[in-house]
């Protein structure tokens, strides 16, 4: 299912002076309108003038208050990576406080997952991710794309326990690349940003780990890998339907199948840090 765009987009400003609405706008247009592959998840009921939360994967009961089950939300983006859970159980649950939006995984069993998005055609992603964690577990996955043994691990939250915050890695089949960083143990707010290359000649260049818009504490393992990412489904929230959940809030998550430009990807950060209720 499609989101269908309101042809009049009146505007609207969140308390951190975002303009919800145009400002998204130009952002998705910025980011996708050359056909890049991706998606922009915004857990708000209504976003860019349409219903985006609802209660049931098959998008026939809205979301409209505090505490609802989320089954589908809508991909922002163009794309139509939307992202369900099928299970009432595993149902993340959509909660505000009046400013601030976002989806409360419960680091047990929820979880959510889109049909498989292809980026076959690309060595190169971008995610961002506003989140609040609210604890350190050994490991625990907020986006994987993919199952093992071919997949590729988009953000880490935590990568391990206390000892690595948050943290990226890329497989080619027979090696691993991998990156944290420390110092954001739970619980914590952050902008997390990830720029994956596998055409890094180390695996510094290869994966690059920003928290609020700065670049800190980068730790690599692991050897440089080669290839380009993968045809597989995405998961928000765990490892399949099975581990490594994680707990606390989603505010925003951006994804783009290639390398972001220094404005752009400024200028997606600032967004996100506004709906996320982080000062940049």
């Amino acid at each position: 299912m499609r989101a269908i765009r309101s042809a009049i987009r009146p505007s609207i400003r969140s308390s951190f002076g975002i303009d919800i609405v145009d400002e998204l706008q130009a952002l998705i247009t910025s980011l996708f309108s050359a056909g890049e592959q991706g998606a922009i998840y915004i857990p708000r009921p209504i976003v860019n003038g349409v219903q985006s939360l609802f209660q049931d994967a098959a998008g026939t009961t809205l979301v409209t208050a505090d505490g609802d089950p989320v089954g589908l939300m809508i991909d922002q983006s163009g794309n139509g990576n939307h992202a369900t859970q099928s299970m009432l159980a595993a149902r993340p649950i959509y909660q505000t406080d009046g400013t601030l939006h976002w989806l409360q995984f419960d680091g047990v069993s929820d979880f959510m997952e889109t049909a498989a998005i292809d980026f076959t055609g690309t060595d190169k992603m971008t995610v961002v991710a506003g989140l609040r964690k609210l604890a350190d577990p050994s490991t625990a996955i907020l986006l994987e794309h993919g199952l093992p043994p071919n997949y590729d691990t988009l953000l880490n939250a935590p990568r391990r326990g206390t000892s690595l915050s948050y943290g990226s890695d890329m497989r080619d089949g027979t090696s691993t690349s991998t990156v944290g960083v420390t110092g954001f143990n739970a619980p914590v707010s952050s902008v997390v940003t990830s720029q994956m290359d596998y055409s890094g000649a180390t695996i510094v260049e290869q994966i690059k780990i920003r928290v609020n818009s700065i670049a800190v504490n980068n730790i690599s393992e692991g050897s440089v890998v080669s290839g380009n990412f993968k045809e597989a489904v995405l998961f928000v929230g765990a490892r399949g339907s099975s581990s490594l959940h994680f707990e606390g809030n989603v505010y925003s998550i951006a994804i783009r199948g290639t390398e972001t430009a220094a404005p752009d990807l400024a200028r997606l950060e600032q967004y996100l840090a506004g709906l996320s209720g982080v000062t940049l």
